[in-house]
């Protein structure tokens, strides 16, 4: 009898802590509650409970809880009647995925909500955000009977950068997560780039932005990708061009040891890719060469490459705090200190220069060689420029038609490229504000 009794004390001493705990959730947690709204909907859709039991829902995700409280704020907040119209708009569109996932019937109700960003545990050890399925996102695509209209839903990726919901722990307070949206709502999310997190009284308690994933322009109106693809496609034939002659050339000169080349072969063979991949891949250094030279370029890049594999993916890592504890070890003193490897090819260069000038000027009875000085200028700018143009192009036009990713809408610095490769032929970027150069372009 007593120990029932203790029992039954315990069990409502338990059940009352609990329920302080869920009264101190913040709000935007517990504003639209999942499990509650799958209930309810599923209830005016005639299903029974068994059959709720039954289905494979998705694992409860932070995006959906964000988005509703974003959508609650707007409708309830705002005082744009055009965006309250999106919002609610919007807000049916979610629920109508939500049924359709509790019915258990429809595929691509299931892909939007299992392509959202998962919750961020982790964020204390310095995680900082959660892409989701962006791949599954865009390949959605369906036929949807929505308020007795027929439509097509196709998937649209975006992120979530927010700050201020744990200003309490987070030391850098900003998170982003990946959301899937459907055509509705992403309407919604181009007219509201930034929004707020608010409470039930509307008082804000944390803001942020969307970031959605540009629309391409369809091939045939882009001009700048057509013409892209046009120098490039002229580039490659003229490669295939110059190899199958030069093969041609080759089997030819056995034949007749007095054959010269013309000007015009003397430009083409150039772009030979046999003779191309063998200067590549040929191991004899000149007489004249430095071998350490050698040496200090692939130990520099090695360091180099070893330094960005860190610094590169250290936003997407999910135990940051142990990368700062790691920095401040002795033996990683060598690759966090990887960016003064820049300054050794400036050293190596100016060495090079300065060696090969007083060649020349040892060569001319210690005068200074200017003819040859305007010559090594020229050389070095006819090495680098063509190459480095090609590269412009490439970024500048159809590259954005191939690179995909959750984090694709975060680099966007190709429309400043479009706008100011001609600083960068010039090589002078570098004279300008950084908000003005394109990224990795820099000399």
């Amino acid at each position: 009898m007593y120990t029932k009794t203790i029992i039954l004390c315990i069990n409502i001493l338990i059940f009352s802590a609990v329920s302080s705990i869920c009264q101190q959730i913040p709000d935007v947690f517990n504003n639209n509650d999942y499990a509650v709204q799958n209930l309810q909907y599923s209830k005016e859709m005639g299903h029974e409970k068994n059959k709720i039991s039954r289905n494979k829902l998705t694992p409860l995700r932070i995006a959906p809880l964000l988005m509703q409280n974003i959508l609650h704020t707007t409708i309830n907040c705002s005082l744009d009647i055009n965006l309250k119209n999106l919002a609610s708009n919007c807000w049916l569109e979610r629920e109508k995925i939500l049924v359709e996932m509790v019915r258990g019937e429809k595929e691509w109700a299931n892909k939007f909500e299992d392509s959202h960003g998962v919750d961020l545990s982790g964020t204390l050890l310095g995680r900082k955000g959660s892409f989701g399925e962006y791949d599954q996102c865009k390949s959605i695509s369906a036929n949807v009977s929505f308020n007795g209209v027929n439509e097509k839903w196709n998937g649209f990726y975006s992120l979530l950068s927010f700050e201020g919901l744990r200003p309490d722990t987070l030391k850098f307070d900003s998170l982003t997560i990946g959301f899937c949206l459907a055509p509705k709502c992403r309407k919604f999310v181009e007219n509201t780039p930034n929004f707020t997190i608010s409470d039930k009284s509307c008082t804000n308690i944390g803001n942020g932005r969307f970031i959605l994933e540009e629309t391409l322009t369809p091939l045939k109106d882009d001009k700048s990708s057509i013409g892209g693809i046009i120098f490039f496609s002229i580039f490659g034939l003229f490669l295939i061009i110059a190899t199958i002659l030069d093969n041609y050339l080759d089997f030819y000169r056995k034949k007749n040891e007095k054959w010269t080349k013309g000007i015009l072969l003397r430009i083409i063979l150039p772009f030979s890719l046999n003779r191309n991949v063998k200067e590549l891949l040929k191991d004899s250094p000149a007489t004249d060469s430095l071998k350490v030279i050698h040496g200090l370029r692939a130990i520099t890049v090695t360091w180099m490459v070893l330094l960005h594999t860190y610094v590169l993916y250290l936003p997407i890592g999910t135990d940051i705090a142990s990368f700062f504890k790691m920095m401040k070890t002795f033996t990683f003193q060598s690759i966090i200190n990887g960016q003064i490897g820049v300054d050794t090819f400036f050293v190596l260069s100016g060495f090079l220069t300065v060696r090969s000038f007083l060649k020349n000027m040892k060569k001319t009875n210690n005068h200074l060689p200017v003819k040859k000085m305007i010559n090594h200028f020229v050389h070095r700018i006819w090495r680098i420029l063509p190459l480095y143009a090609a590269v412009l192009c490439f970024y500048a036009s159809f590259y954005k038609r191939i690179r995909l990713g959750p984090l694709n809408s975060v680099v966007n610095d190709i429309e400043l490229c479009k706008r100011y490769w001609w600083r960068n032929i010039l090589f002078i970027s570098n004279l300008f504000p950084i908000t003005e150069t394109v990224s990795h372009f820099h000399i």
